[in-house]
């Protein structure tokens, strides 16, 4: 299958996340991003605040944009942002009967009007549920429709309702891992690690929650302080259990480095839908947010290498950058098969 994909320039997690898992699994030759994001041929400045977005991959050809759009076997809309939002509206006037997913990695819950204009709806903030957002919803769009700011006037990006698992038309696809080939190594010296920006008032609550445990004295690492993400990770690395909170959305990046670094990932019960999610207590421990610290007490007095162990496997496994590309291109065959089939009982 030949993929266009159409890309915002600035760092976007699940954007890029599923970029490199195509390229992965296709190869180069049939992976177009359009317009070319430079970020993605280049290897990371050695302040790069996000490396892992950084591939790497050989300098793409030329193309027209006439060619690539008849090259296309389907499209992948990577985000709606303003940036790219003039390139999506090309695109969706252009896409024919090629298949299109659009990617939502926003920090909320909400399904933009786009979904109207796509075949698949692939959609990061899914919620197991929420009443309240849907009682209302009315007047958010209300709001919406009033507000200044560009991206809630365009069309493309107003909100219709909430993303919740009962939502037949939305797929879940949180944010996984861009494996660089980090390896743990053998240190486990810090008991527990809580390294986050305080983004939310949640996370402010763990943090002093875990001044109390560093009290009773338990090494315990925090820091709001942005470190380069190689110094972060080797922290983590160094951590038996480290702790995921939310932020701006319920689902962090930290999520899944966690047990990428080979400590054991603690965080708060999940909200949204994550499929083939960690198991508690054998590959990940879960908990509401008031009772991380107390959570965190108990992991550290146990043995905690084989979660560890068991949670960077499945992180591997089913939660790489590889898998949530095959996500997407398991449901783009799909609509192709549904229209080749659909045809066949036409003729």
């Amino acid at each position: 299958m030949n993929v266009l994909f159409v890309a915002n320039q600035e760092p976007d997690f699940l954007q890029d996340i599923v970029f490199h898992g195509l390229v992965s699994t296709l190869g180069t030759d049939h992976v177009i991003d359009w317009p070319p994001v430079r970020r993605y041929r280049t290897t990371p400045p050695s302040d790069a605040a996000l490396p892992m977005l950084y591939f790497g991959l050989p300098p793409r050809p030329a193309v027209s944009d006439e060619d690539a759009f008849s090259w296309a076997d389907a499209i992948v809309l990577g985000s709606s942002r303003p940036g790219v939002i003039a390139a999506v509206r090309r695109v969706l006037a252009l896409a024919g009967d090629r298949p299109v997913a659009f990617l939502d990695g926003e920090d909320d819950p909400y399904v933009r009007a786009i979904v109207r204009d796509v075949d698949v709806y692939l959609k990061r903030e899914t919620l197991l549920h929420d009443a309240a957002r849907f009682v209302t919803m009315p007047v958010r769009r209300l709001r919406d429709l009033t507000r200044d700011e560009s991206r809630s006037l365009d069309p493309l990006a107003r909100r219709r309702w909430v993303a919740t698992r009962r939502s037949r038309v939305i797929v879940p696809l949180p944010f996984g891992i861009v494996d660089t080939g980090f390896s743990p190594g053998e240190r486990r010296d810090i008991d527990v690690t809580f390294l986050a920006s305080p983004t939310s008032p949640e996370r402010a609550r763990v943090t002093s929650a875990l001044e109390q445990l560093k009290a009773e004295g338990l090494h315990v690492a925090l820091s709001t302080t942005r470190l380069g993400w190689s110094e972060y990770l080797d922290v983590l690395a160094a951590s038996r259990v480290a702790i995921s909170v939310r932020g701006l959305g319920y689902d962090t990046y930290r999520y899944w480095e966690i047990p990428y670094s080979g400590a054991v990932l603690l965080a708060e019960t999940p909200r949204i839908v994550i499929p083939g999610n960690f198991e508690h207590g054998r590959e990940a421990w879960f908990a509401p947010v008031g009772g991380l610290a107390d959570s965190a007490r108990t992991l550290v007095e146990s043995d905690t290498q084989a979660i560890a162990t068991a949670g960077r496997t499945k992180l591997l496994r089913e939660h790489s950058s590889i898998r949530r590309a095959e996500t997407v291109l398991e449901r783009l065959d799909s609509v192709k098969a549904r229209r080749r089939s659909s045809v066949r009982s036409v003729t």
